[in-house]
């Protein structure tokens, strides 16, 4: 009976281990993911800044549009482009606005949401 009891502990022991394991694989992708955003967020304003040097540089005009991800090389690897909402998610039939993607999403009154 007493090897019972060990057994009961040790798995016991062991699921709180998985557990915290788990919240922590959490964190790391969650941190993973935003320094994944950050670098090609940094990338684009790299790249921004050298077309506007180039300008100012050699002279030229700068490009038609106003959405300045077209005026970069290398676009995010799931941009969407411009929209006028933001995209949906759905989720066991339960639409989220959550930002999946991303894009560019005009305001009426002419601004822009990056996200």
């Amino acid at each position: 009976m007493r090897r019972y009891y060990e057994f009961a502990v040790v798995v016991i022991l062991l699921s709180i281990l998985a557990l915290l394991l788990m919240q922590s694989l959490g964190r790391t992708r969650s941190d993973m993911e935003e320094a994944g955003v950050q670098v090609e967020a940094a990338v684009m304003r790299t790249e921004l800044m050298e077309v506007l040097a180039h300008r100012e540089t050699f002279g030229g005009v700068l490009p038609a549009t106003d959405n300045p991800v077209e005026w970069v090389t290398s676009k995010p690897r799931n941009y969407r482009g411009k929209s006028m909402k933001y995209p949906m998610r759905r989720r066991s039939g339960i639409s989220t606005a959550v930002p999946v993607n991303w894009f560019i999403a005009m305001r009426m009154d002419g601004g822009r949401v990056f996200a």
